[in-house]
């Protein structure tokens, strides 16, 4: 008891004795570094620097070193802000060993150098800084939310940068969220998160991104005026939004506002005058102002080598820009070296400046850069080749580049881990492998080995394909095969079910209360799934191997597997070029041909299923024979063709076009269709149209047989003619010794097709109302009947995907269940494809409304041909092929509208 005394008593003589040395001295560093914080705020740098350094010699003599490390941290994140990166290594070590485990301080130095490397381009590095940090504040702080929140942004900014985008604004949504819980609505910190989340929509949904930064203007300009810094980076991303919006005279008049903020707070030396100038050269470029954009460019490149030295992603932004500059002005060797600069600075280790060689897979600070870099250089390579050498040389040297973008794509697929980030990097491919198609036909027309390079073009063609769908499947494959044990299995099945039932509230836009608590429960769920899948690729490793094995077939391999009288005839749309790239592949010839379209082609399209919905014959067989000409550019000998469709294609049903031309006075009954010659089935590549083929035999068996009939939705109408259809089908299986089970009206259940019992049958048929929504895809849905304090039979797209099944077929007895979103490099995204990835080998789906009657007599005959033992082999291609000229024949049906809509998905 005495010793512990004598401990009190001597700690308090050491705290009174320091504090004692100069208390007003004490009180004064309290001051300055609360001086600090509102000289900074205000603008005020170099004023709130000198206070706080001040404080910190305070703090220093009187020995308060909690206090003494606070400030230093806080000068440090002073330093990040204005550039100056040696001044915050210095604080940071001055303070590293001073700092005791387990403290706030311990997690400020980590956020502190995560942030130091986010600035210095290293997005992948600051990722680790910030998750690590995050996970502290939940264990040890959690009561400190504004810290809590602000590092939840930064690594929202840090997954931005690495094309991480679905997962950065839950990030962003998860600080707004807490943010407001603190400050309220109008605080200037909620405008920081409106800004964040405003960029990160600035390049797909301008309209959104504009939405937020007016949100966030409204709260600056109220809160610190119009000549305050921050409200300078709104109206510097204001300004490149109406650059994308072609509105050049606002653009500028934004950007010479933020020119002027930013030399008076920051000096003309940093980074942010760079990047005003750098978006001022854009403008200039758009101009046609050559020699304007070519200084304002060369300014901020040496203003970022002197913050950075010559390695930044900021400076591969600038290269770009100049390079730009010289391949305007047909200066390709200035070009090329300058896009090599741009490799060299957003590369970590790569220094080599001959164009002849390209950084390694692994080695750069953004992706997104180091894609669209490789894409120039290839380019411009292909350009200087064709107008000015013809060396072979450098036409080798712009598809070798393309190659190693394609290899870049293939690695960058496994760290997206979130469906839309993927579908988003599709779109950004699609560009690079357009390029790649077009490259290796021009080095076949010039190449001894033209089959090589013809080859090649379909590889690029097919890893343009359906990625996202691809990977998904070979997860769902690799799962099985890594032996994974079930109840895990299930815990997925949970977690996804629940995501999905929160996105679709969140898709149809509930109140904003709702709302919040929605898009916070997902991002704990999404959280959740990445942890878990994580934890999955540890434990598992060969699930981890055949998860992203996943190579698109080959020339060779396809010929190999394709049965006799059978061709893959595959699409690719050039939206650069301008080129159809068709290519058929049968067991024995493999040909491709580019074929020149223009805005006519859509124009085709759009009146073809016009002249079909709304039975204009003249409009119709107008085009359907000009379609015709574009899509069957060489004879295609084979009896049944699979379909690669590209975008828009998805939509057009081939076995409605005209393989003659046709007078206006020619009878349906008379006319050339694509039917009456070929058994037509589409599929999303050719891999998956191969996967599929060689799937064994199903073990389930039996048909399983729904339709609800009637509906309590006001806008649905009944549909009576779908008990016969379904009662017909079932009667052709008892005739054929299948087993099956009809639902029908209350029966016909979402929770009937939800349960395990589904995955036993071979055969699923649906004759229902379906509706489709283009804008978000996972609130496509088919209508079924209701279970009280059960489901709702809404049976949404997002909740089939979570689904499994095991059928050979499934056949949407709906209207169009076959459309959806278009999305480019992944074809159409909407109920067919969730279907796909439930299990479904084959599906049978409509393009447009159709008749209840003819539905039911197309599908009656469907199930008669593919059922009849005499035809089973022919596969249901074939099937469904004669189905539709018995009901061709019917003059009552003739009609391409009636018999045309239906098509197969599968083999």
């Amino acid at each position: 008891m005495r010793y512990l005394l004598l401990c009190f008593f001597l700690f308090c003589f050491n705290f009174f004795v320091s504090y004692a040395q100069n208390p007003s001295d004490t009180l004064m560093a309290f001051w300055q570094k609360k001086e600090a914080n509102s000289l900074w705020k205000n603008g005020n740098y170099s004023q709130a620097i000198n206070q706080l350094e001040s404080a910190i010699k305070i703090y220093k003599t009187s020995m308060q070193w909690d206090n003494w490390i606070d400030c230093n941290q806080q000068m440090a994140d002073y330093y990040i802000e204005l550039s100056q990166y040696d001044s915050v290594r210095v604080r940071l070590d001055v303070v590293k060993d001073a700092i005791a485990p387990n403290q706030i301080s311990q997690v400020k130095q980590k956020v502190l150098e995560g942030k130091l490397v986010l600035q210095e381009g290293m997005s992948d590095v600051a990722q680790r800084y910030f998750e690590e940090a995050l996970k502290i504040y939940d264990t040890k702080f959690p009561k400190n939310l504004k810290e809590k929140a602000d590092v939840s942004n930064l690594l929202g900014v840090s997954l931005w940068n690495l094309g991480q985008k679905e997962k950065a604004l839950d990030y962003y949504n998860q600080a707004l969220n807490i943010r407001k819980k603190l400050y309220g609505d109008d605080h200037e910190i909620i405008a920081g998160s409106y800004n964040d989340i405003g960029l990160l929509y600035a390049n797909d949904d301008l309209e959104k991104a504009a939405e937020y930064y007016q949100k966030a203007i409204n709260i600056y300009e109220k809160k610190l005026g119009n000549t305050h810094p921050r409200v300078a980076n709104l109206y510097n991303n204001l300004a490149l939004l109406y650059q994308k919006q072609n509105d050049f005279s606002k653009s500028e008049t934004f950007l010479e506002k933020v020119l002027a903020i930013r030399i008076k707070t920051m000096g003309e030396k940093h980074p942010n005058v760079a990047f005003v100038k750098n978006s001022m050269a854009f403008l200039a470029l758009e101009k046609n102002q050559i020699e304007k954009a070519k200084n304002l460019s060369a300014e901020a490149l040496s203003i970022y080598k002197e913050k950075y030295g010559e390695k930044h992603p900021e400076l591969a932004n600038t290269y770009r820009i100049l390079a730009s500059i010289e391949r305007q002005n047909n200066q390709f060797d200035n070009a090329l070296n300058l896009y090599q600069k741009a490799l060299i600075a957003n590369s970590k280790t790569f220094n080599a400046t001959n164009i002849y060689q390209n950084p390694t897979l692994f080695d750069y600070y953004n992706p997104d850069i180091q894609l669209n870099t490789l894409l120039l250089k290839s380019q411009t390579l292909k350009t200087k080749y064709r107008s000015k050498t013809l060396k072979y040389k450098e036409l080798k040297m712009a598809l070798f580049t393309l190659q190693t973008a394609d290899s870049l794509i293939n690695q960058i697929r496994q760290t997206r881990k979130n469906k839309e980030d993927k579908i988003a990097l599709g779109k950004i491919s699609t560009e690079i492998y357009e390029e790649s198609i077009a490259t290796s036909l021009l080095i076949a027309d010039v190449s001894l080995n033209k089959r090589k390079y013809k080859k090649l073009a379909f590889y690029f063609a097919e890893q343009s394909k359906s990625s996202v769908l691809l990977s998904a499947l070979s997860e769902t494959s690799a799962k099985h095969f890594a032996g994974i044990p079930d109840n895990l299995l299930e815990q997925e099945k949970r977690i996804n079910d629940e995501l999905a039932q929160n996105e679709q509230l969140l898709a149809q836009k509930p109140a904003a209360d709702i709302e919040q608590k929605l898009a916070e429960n997902l991002f704990m769920l999404r959280t959740k799934q990445d942890d878990f899948i994580k934890n999955l690729e540890t434990k598992f490793p060969e699930y981890y191997r055949l998860k992203y094995q996943n190579q698109p077939i080959s020339v060779e391999e396809l010929q190999k597997k394709l049965p006799e009288n059978t061709a893959v005839l595959s699409y690719f749309e050039g939206e650069k070029t301008n080129t159809l790239f068709v290519f058929y592949v049968s067991n024995k010839v493999y040909k491709v041909k580019e074929v020149k379209i223009d805005s006519n082609f859509v124009r085709y399209m759009r009146a073809l299923r016009n002249g079909i919905q709304y039975k204009a014959k003249t409009t119709y067989s107008k085009y359907a024979h000009k379609l015709y000409k574009i899509l069957f550019p060489f004879s295609t000998p084979a009896e049944k063709l699979i379909l690669i469709p590209d975008g828009r294609l998805g939509t057009v049903p081939f076995e409605v076009l005209l393989t003659k031309p046709t007078k206006e006075s020619v009878l349906y009954k008379e006319m050339s269709f694509l039917i009456r010659k070929k058994a037509i089935s589409y599929g999303y590549s050719a891999t998956l149209a191969i996967q599929t083929y060689q799937k064994k035999n199903s073990e389930s068996h039996g048909g399983f047989l729904l339709a609800p009939v009637t509906f309590e939705q006001e806008y649905l109408a009944d549909l009576a003619g779908t008990s016969q259809e379904i009662n017909r089908i079932g009667e052709l299986f008892k005739q054929k010794n299948i087993l099956s089970k009809t639902y029908l009206y209350e029966n016909a259940s979402e929770s009937q097709i939800k349960s395990k019992e589904l995955f036993n049958y071979k055969y699923i048929h649906l004759a229902t109302h379906g509706v489709v929504d283009e804008e978000n895809p996972q609130l496509s849905q088919i209508f079924l009947s209701a279970n009280p304090n059960k489901e709702d039979g809404n049976l949404f797209a997002g909740e089939i995907y979570n689904m499994r099944c095991n059928a050979d077929l499934i056949s949407l007895s709906a209207c169009q269940t076959g459309l959806g979103k278009i999305s480019k490099g992944e074809g159409i995204i909407g109920l067919t494809r969730a279907l796909l990835y439930a299990g479904a080998k084959n599906i049978n789906v409509s393009l447009w409304s159709v008749s209840d009657q003819s539905t039911a007599e197309l599908m009656q005959y469907f199930y008669e041909e593919f059922l009849g033992n005499e035809l089973s082999k022919e596969g249901y291609a074939k099937a469904l092929q004669k189905a539709k000229l018995r009901l061709f024949n019917n003059p009552e049906w003739c009609e391409p509208y009636f018999w045309g809509a239906f098509v197969l998905v599968g083999f």
